[in-house]
C-alpha cells in the first residue's frame, strides 16, 4: 500500500507497506527479506499522504537568528526594530529602546504562526490572492544576513466568522499558505507598548558592580558566592545594609517614556542621582532628575527618551537609600 525509500550516505533502504493484520494487532511491512508485524499506531503514519509533512510553520525563519524587523502596515505606517548588543532597538514609528521579552513575543508570533492550509497555484494567482503586491509585509534580517520576506493578502473565501483566515506566502517557502490573523494581532498591537520601562537594560543577576553619586554616594561589589559589599565608603555608617541598592534600581520601571530633548524641563539638567552599573563587558549609566511639579523623570544614557518615575517607586528608592546609609527601616505602626 506504500513504499518508504530511505537513503543516508552509502546506505539504502526499502520498506514496503502492507496489509492490516486480523483482530486489530497492526500492520503487516517487509524491509529486505524480513517481513514484520508493527504495532496498530504505525499504519496511520506509514500511510499519511505526503501533504500531511509540510511545515505548519509560516516561515522557517528561528526567533532568536532576527536581527531586524520590519513590518508594513495596511494603511503605510511602519513598525521597525533591530537587535543591538545591548538588547533591542525601535527605529519607526519613533526612535527608542524596545522591551526585548515583548518583542521576542511578537517575533515568536510571525516565525511560528501556525498554517491552516495551503493554495494551489495558477499563473497570475498571487496578484488575486493580494500577495503581489501584498497587502501587508513583513521583512526580516536572519544571522548572517539572510532576509526573508512574509506577504498577507486577501481573506480566504468561506472562512469561518471571526476566524480572520487570509493568504500568506513567505520567501524561504515555495507554498501559498493560509494563515488566520488571529495568531498575528501582535503585528497590530501600539508601539508605545513596546517601549523598554526598565531603566536598565541588564537584570540584577548580569550586574556585579554599582555605583550612585548625587544625594548619596556609594560603590559596592557582588562577591562570587554572590553577596554585597561596601567599596566607599571604606567605613560605612553602623547598620548600613549595601544589599538593598542593587535591586532596588534594577527593579526601578517608569510609567511611560517622553521625549528628553529638553532636559532642563526634566531635571535632568543637575540629576539627584547618578548610578551606574558594571558586569562582564559592560556598562550602563543613567540619571535620576530633581521633582519638577511633584514628578521625577530618569534618563539612560544614550536613550532617546527619559522615563516618568511612579511615585510609589521613588518611594522605594528612598527608602533603599535610607537603609545603605545606615539609617533604620520605620517599625510598622509609627
Amino acid at each position: 500500500r506504500a513504499v518508504w525509500e530511505l537513503k543516508g550516505g552509502s546506505v539504502e533502504a526499502r520498506l514496503e507497506v502492507g496489509g492490516s493484520a486480523g483482530f486489530g494487532e497492526g500492520i503487516y511491512a517487509r524491509a529486505g527479506t524480513r517481513v514484520a508485524l508493527l504495532p496498530p499506531g504505525a499504519e496511520a503514519f506509514l500511510l499519511k499522504p505526503a501533504s500531511e509533512f509540510r511545515s505548519r510553520e509560516l516561515t522557517a525563519a528561528e526567533t532568536d537568528k532576527v536581527q531586524s524587523f520590519r513590518h508594513r502596515r495596511a494603511d503605510g505606517s511602519t513598525l521597525a526594530f533591530r537587535r543591538s548588543g545591548e538588547g533591542w532597538s525601535i527605529d519607526s514609528p519613533f526612535a527608542d529602546w524596545g522591551d526585548g521579552d515583548k518583542l521576542q513575543l511578537l517575533l515568536d508570533d510571525v516565525c511560528a504562526c501556525p498554517v491552516f492550509g495551503f493554495e494551489e497555484l495558477r499563473p497570475g494567482d498571487l496578484a488575486g490572492l493580494g500577495l503581489d503586491p501584498p497587502l501587508r509585509e513583513v521583512e526580516l534580517v536572519l544571522t548572517g544576513g539572510k532576509e526573508v520576506r512574509v506577504r498577507l493578502g486577501h481573506p480566504v473565501p468561506g472562512s469561518e466568522p471571526g476566524d480572520a483566515r487570509v493568504y500568506a506566502s513567505a520567501s524561504d517557502r515555495p507554498s501559498v499558505m493560509i494563515v488566520s490573523l488571529n495568531s498575528l494581532k501582535s503585528l497590530d498591537q501600539d508601539p508605545e507598548g513596546l517601549r523598554l520601562l526598565a531603566l536598565f537594560r541588564r537584570d540584577l543577576y548580569e550586574v556585579d558592580g554599582l555605583e550612585v553619586r548625587g544625594v548619596l554616594s556609594v560603590k559596592e561589589s557582588r562577591s562570587q558566592e554572590g553577596g554585597w559589599s561596601f567599596e566607599e565608603p571604606k567605613e560605612p555608617p553602623a547598620g548600613a545594609d549595601p544589599s538593598v541598592l542593587p535591586s532596588a534600581f534594577l527593579d526601578l520601571r517608569g510609567e511611560k517614556a517622553v521625549p528628553a530633548a529638553d532636559p532642563a524641563a526634566l531635571g535632568l539638567a543637575q540629576p539627584d542621582l547618578t548610578v551606574t552599573v558594571k558586569g562582564k563587558g559592560f556598562e550602563e549609566k543613567a540619571h535620576i532628575g530633581m521633582a519638577r511639579e511633584g514628578r521625577r523623570y530618569a534618563r539612560p544614557d544614550g536613550r532617546p527618551a527619559a522615563l516618568l518615575l511612579p511615585a510609589e517607586d521613588w518611594d522605594r528608592i528612598q527608602e533603599a537609600l535610607k537603609l545603605a546609609s545606615g539609617q533604620s527601616r520605620k517599625t510598622e505602626g509609627q
